[in-house]
């Protein structure tokens, strides 16, 4: 089997990347010429290209069985606010290059598709209770409206054509990457462990390997389980009380602990997930993260 994978050496790509090797699928994925590809499996058949690129498009997907879609246009560091000042190419890029993408994935003969959407299609959320998978979307945003948009089409593939094509919707990813100074929390742990203050705030998590499971669940599941459905994909409530306070039993350290963060409301439910085998790792890998995070921090120290 051959995967195509879009966005692999992005926080979230690179734990697919390594989840599909891991299980014997040759994967095929875009590099802009500056990508960092460290610590990525040497197996990986690189080729240069992006969204913006038809030609990269169809050599991408030629004689692939899988498409894993994660890359997202962005101005660095932001999801939310990632258009910056140009909506238009945003869209553009974002939600008319990733609907050809997916389109020319499907004439070339790909037989299973994972399109990574995000938490944010559902915004600030003003509804009672958990929100399950099937809860309809109120983006608050322009990240949010365009990962709507696209699910909107992976809907209609699924649903009216049969295609087994789905799209997962991760909340907060965490998880130690390569290098570990560009792993989430790792600037808030060297903060706790040199005593420093950090901000209280709070949110729904989920490791990167849970989020990478999710895809392979998908990718192997029966097509009526799939085909146009959506996956809500989170794990455990966290703040960076609970962070620092991990930092500090783990790494000796002692300073200020952030003010108590009232508990996220209405996260997702993720049983679509669960019917598909998906087990998320729960406080013993967050704390395990927590864990390599303070020895990397530590190391670099």
């Amino acid at each position: 089997m051959t995967a195509a994978v879009t966005g692999a050496t992005g926080l979230v790509g690179r734990f697919i990347v390594e989840k599909l090797v891991e299980e014997g699928v040759a994967v095929r994925a875009w590099r802009r010429p500056g990508s960092d590809i460290g610590g990525l499996p040497s197996a990986v058949e690189w080729i240069e290209g992006d969204l913006q690129s038809p030609a990269s498009v169809a050599k991408l997907v030629a004689g692939a069985d899988m498409l894993v879609h994660s890359a997202l246009d962005h101005l660095p560091g932001r999801y939310r606010g990632g258009e910056g000042e140009d909506l238009a190419h945003f869209l553009k890029t974002n939600v008319g290059a990733s609907l050809a993408l997916l389109a020319t994935g499907r004439a070339a003969g790909v037989r299973r598709c994972v399109f990574i959407s995000s938490r944010a299609v559902f915004g600030g959320w003003a509804g009672a209770g958990k929100i399950s998978d099937d809860d309809c979307v109120r983006p608050d945003s322009n990240y949010g409206a365009a990962k709507a948009a696209v699910e909107a089409f992976v809907q209609s593939w699924g649903l009216a054509e049969g295609w087994p094509i789905a799209a997962l919707r991760p909340t907060g990813v965490y998880g130690l990457v390569f290098p570990a100074s560009k792993s989430k929390w790792f600037d808030l742990v060297g903060c706790a462990l040199r005593g420093e203050a950090v901000p209280a705030r709070s949110g729904t998590e989920v490791h990167g390997r849970d989020v990478a499971e999710s895809v392979w669940r998908i990718l192997r599941a029966e097509t009526g389980q799939v085909a146009g459905r959506m996956f809500n994909c989170s794990d455990v409530a966290v703040s960076t009380r609970d962070i620092v306070q991990l930092v500090h039993r783990i790494g000796g350290a002692s300073g200020p602990l952030p003010d108590e963060c009232p508990a996220p409301k209405n996260v997702m439910d993720c049983d679509g997930l669960k019917r598909l085998g998906v087990a998320f790792g729960g406080w013993p890998l967050f704390e395990r993260t927590i864990a390599e995070l303070v020895s990397a921090a530590k190391a670099r120290a």
